[in-house]
C-alpha cells in the first residue's frame, strides 16, 4: 500500500486509519514477529505472535499519517534489536550448578513417575478408557525426557551441554508442571500414598479460623452421640493418650511362638486408637497446642494395621483346607436365590448333614411367586459390548473365568470350577447354566479357551464321566455304562434348577423395560454376580472371596 493511501485531505486526522486493511496490518504483524523470534534462541514467530500484535497496534494508535506509522515501526524495531539483552542467558559457571539444584529439588519426583508410570496409565485405562489413558502417557513421556536430561534415569548422566535457553525452560517446566504431572501418578499407582500427603497438606494448610469452627461442630457432633455425657471432655489429653496408644510397638514374633492372631488384635486396638486420634485432632480447637501431623501418623498405623491383619487372615485362608465336593454335590445341594441362609443355618445346626437338601418354603397360595423369567441378557457381555472393568475384578475375586471368543466377544460366558468335582459353565445368550463332570483334559486357560472360537461351545453332558471308574448316585456305586445314564439325567436336572435360578434373577433386578443400557448393564452386572455367591455358598459354605 502506498503512502497516499494515507492522506487525509484535510478533515479529521483519524481518517488515514480508516483506508488501511486488515491485510497489510496483518502482514505487518507477521514480519515484527519474525524479528523478535530472532532476537530470542529456540523462539518462533508463532510464539511471539500475541507480543507482535500489541506492539504493532500501539504503533497505529500513536501514529498520524500512514508513512508516520511505517517510520515508526521500522525505528522501534531497530531500537529494540539494538538494546535486546537475553532474559533467559545463563552463565556457564552458573548452569551446571543450575542442573545439580534441579536434579536435587525435583528428583524424587522424576523417579517416582518414572517407576509408577506404567502402572498408572494401565488403572487409568481401566477406569477411564484409552483416550485419558494417552493423554497421561504423553504428559509422564515427557517428564522421562526431563529426567534423562538431568541423568535421572539407568544409565544416564546430567546433560551440561544443553543450551541456555533450554536449561532455563527446563527450570519453567519443571516448576509448572511436575508436581501435577506426579499428583496424577500417585492417585493412581498409590492411593494410600496419595492420601496421605493430602492429609499432610490439609494439616499444614489449616488456619485458627478453620480449625476453631471444626472443633466446636466436632465437640456438638459428639454431644449428640453420647446424650449430653461428654461433659469435661479435654480434647487435648485424649488426643495425646490415643496416640500414645497408637504407636505402641508391636513385639516381634519368636521364633519358638509365632503368634500372628495376638499380634494382629494388637493392630486392631492401635487402629482402634488412631481413629479417637483422628477425632480428637478435629475437636481441638487450637492446632499449636497439639501434637504436630496426627493424621499421617494416624493414617501410618491404619495403614500397617490393615496391611498385617490382611496378611493374617490370608495365610490362614491358606492353611484351612476347602470343603471336598464329590460329583453327587452338584444335584443333591441345589442353588436357589432364596436358601443361601438355610442352607448355612441348616449346616451350623447338623455339621454332620452338610449335604442334605434344603427345603424353600413355598409362597402362600394365591401369591404369584415369581415374575417371568429372563431368557437373555441384555447389555451385559452382549456382542460388541466392552466388559466392564469392575466386574473382571469382581469375576477374578469368584474365580470366575470369562471367556470372551472373537472378534467381538459373541457367545461370551463364564467357566466356575469346583474343586476337581464339577464344573459349571454360564452362558449370558441365551442364559443357560450346565454343570458337567470334571474333566482334567479340558482345563485350559481363558486363551487357549477363546482361540478359535467364533461362538460359544457347548459341553456334552457325559464330559468326564466315561473316563471316571466309578459313579455314584443316591447311594449306588456302579461304572459309566450301569449307573451313567441316571448320572446324566442328575446333572441335566441340576444345570435346569441353576438355569431356573440365574433367569429369576435377571428378571427380578432388571424390571425396568426402557432403562438406559448403562443402567441395565449395571443392573445385569449386580445379579450375575449374585448368583454366581449363591453357586459359590451353596456348594463351598466357608467360601471366601479372593483378595
Amino acid at each position: 500500500m502506498s503512502s497516499e493511501q494515507g492522506s487525509t485531505g484535510g478533515g479529521d486526522a483519524d481518517d488515514w486509519r480508516l483506508g488501511v486493511s486488515q491485510s497489510y496490518r496483518n502482514t505487518e504483524v507477521r514480519e515484527i514477529a519474525k524479528v523478535l523470534a530472532a532476537l530470542e534462541p529456540g523462539a518462533t514467530s508463532a510464539s511471539k505472535l500475541m507480543l507482535a500484535m500489541r506492539f504493532e497496534d500501539t504503533i497505529f494508535k500513536a501514529a498520524t499519517s500512514l508513512a508516520d506509522y511505517r517510520k515508526k515501526l521500522t525505528k522501534r524495531l531497530k531500537k529494540v534489536q539494538k538494546s535486546f539483552v537475553p532474559t533467559n542467558a545463563v552463565s556457564a559457571s552458573n548452569k551446571e550448578q543450575l542442573i545439580k539444584d534441579l536434579r536435587n529439588k525435583y528428583g524424587d519426583a522424576l523417579r517416582f513417575i518414572s517407576k509408577h508410570a506404567p502402572k498408572a496409565i494401565q488403572e487409568l485405562k481401566n477406569k477411564h478408557g484409552s483416550e485419558k489413558a494417552n493423554q497421561l502417557q504423553q504428559h509422564t513421556t515427557v517428564a522421562l525426557s526431563w529426567a534423562e536430561d538431568l541423568g535421572l534415569l539407568n544409565n544416564t548422566q546430567p546433560n551440561f551441554n544443553m543450551p541456555d535457553d533450554q536449561v532455563q525452560k527446563l527450570k519453567q517446566h519443571l516448576e509448572r508442571r511436575i508436581e501435577n504431572i506426579r499428583s496424577h501418578v500417585v492417585k493412581l499407582a498409590d492411593p494410600d500414598l496419595f492420601l496421605m500427603e493430602t492429609l499432610q497438606k490439609a494439616e499444614q494448610d489449616m488456619g485458627s479460623r478453620a480449625s476453631a469452627f471444626l472443633a466446636a461442630n466436632t465437640k456438638k457432633r459428639f454431644e449428640q452421640l453420647t446424650q449430653g455425657q461428654s461433659t469435661g471432655f479435654d480434647a487435648n489429653k485424649v488426643l495425646e493418650d490415643s496416640l500414645e496408644k497408637a504407636q505402641e510397638a508391636v513385639p516381634p514374633p519368636t521364633r519358638s511362638n509365632k503368634n500372628d492372631e495376638k499380634a494382629a488384635i494388637l493392630h486392631l486396638e492401635k487402629m482402634r486408637a488412631a481413629a479417637t486420634a483422628v477425632l480428637a485432632c478435629m475437636a481441638v480447637s487450637d492446632k499449636t497446642t497439639a501434637s504436630r501431623n496426627v493424621l499421617v501418623k494416624s493414617h501410618t498405623v491404619a495403614t500397617e494395621g490393615m496391611a498385617f491383619v490382611g496378611e493374617v487372615i490370608k495365610n490362614r485362608r491358606k492353611e484351612t483346607k476347602e470343603t471336598e465336593l464329590s460329583l453327587q454335590d452338584a444335584w443333591i445341594k441345589s442353588i436357589d436365590n432364596n436358601n443361601t441362609e438355610a442352607l448355612e443355618a441348616a449346616t451350623a445346626a447338623d455339621p454332620n448333614n452338610a449335604d442334605a437338601v434344603v427345603e424353600v418354603p413355598k409362597p402362600p397360595i394365591g401369591v404369584t411367586a415369581l415374575k417371568r423369567p429372563a431368557i437373555r441378557s441384555r447389555v451385559l457381555l452382549t456382542k460388541g459390548r466392552k466388559t466392564p472393568s469392575n466386574l473382571l475384578a469382581a469375576l477374578r475375586r469368584k474365580r470366575a473365568t470369562l471367556v470372551r471368543p472373537a472378534p467381538h466377544g459373541e457367545g461370551s460366558h463364564l467357566i466356575l470350577h469346583f474343586g476337581k468335582a464339577f464344573v459349571m459353565t454360564i452362558y449370558l445368550v441365551p442364559l443357560l447354566v450346565t454343570i458337567r463332570a470334571y474333566d482334567k483334559n479340558q482345563e485350559l486357560t481363558p486363551q487357549n479357551r477363546a482361540s478359535g472360537l467364533t461362538c460359544a461351545s457347548y459341553t456334552p453332558v457325559e464330559e468326564g464321566l466315561r473316563e471316571m471308574e466309578v459313579l455314584k448316585c443316591w447311594g449306588v456305586t456302579g461304572a459309566y455304562d450301569t449307573i451313567g445314564h441316571v448320572v446324566e439325567a442328575r446333572l441335566e436336572d441340576a444345570s435346569a434348577q441353576a438355569t431356573a435360578c440365574l433367569r429369576r434373577l435377571f428378571a427380578s433386578k432388571v424390571d425396568k423395560e426402557n432403562a438406559p443400557e448403562f443402567e441395565v448393564e449395571i443392573l445385569e452386572a449386580t445379579a450375575l454376580l449374585e448368583f454366581l455367591h449363591n453357586a459359590r455358598k451353596t456348594y463351598l459354605p466357608d467360601w471366601q472371596d479372593d483378595d
